[in-house]
């Protein structure tokens, strides 16, 4: 089966709706990270109102990063996706949308 560019373009076609599932969960793991690196530093210098108010974003970033990581799961499951991609690459997604999870674990352990 051939992948053309509109096919992944239209939303409305199998591949479609998991290239776009995919991309929405890549976003949003990397949105939470590069944000969970930045506020980090703030929410834990110090004991004040406003660090602790930080943590809580910070905690909770971690769980919307966890919902990344689901969606993204869930689109390498999807058998438009599997076909296309093959074993090799099934393999390479995954274990991108494992890995993070200990980074994920640490920041919700601080």
């Amino acid at each position: 089966m051939e992948i053309n560019l509109e096919d992944i373009k239209n939303k409305n076609s199998r591949i479609g709706k998991v290239s776009f599932i995919f991309g929405l969960a890549t976003f949003l793991f990397l949105t939470g990270v590069l944000i969970h690196d930045m506020l980090t530093p703030l929410a834990y210098n110090n004991d004040t109102q406003s660090s602790i108010d930080i943590r809580v974003v910070v905690n909770s970033l971690a769980f919307i990063n966890i919902i990344g990581i689901i969606l993204g799961i869930i689109a390498l499951f999807k058998k438009g996706y599997r076909r296309n991609l093959g074993i090799s690459g099934i393999i390479l997604n995954f274990l991108s949308s494992i890995f993070p999870i200990s980074i994920i674990i640490m920041a919700i352990a601080n």
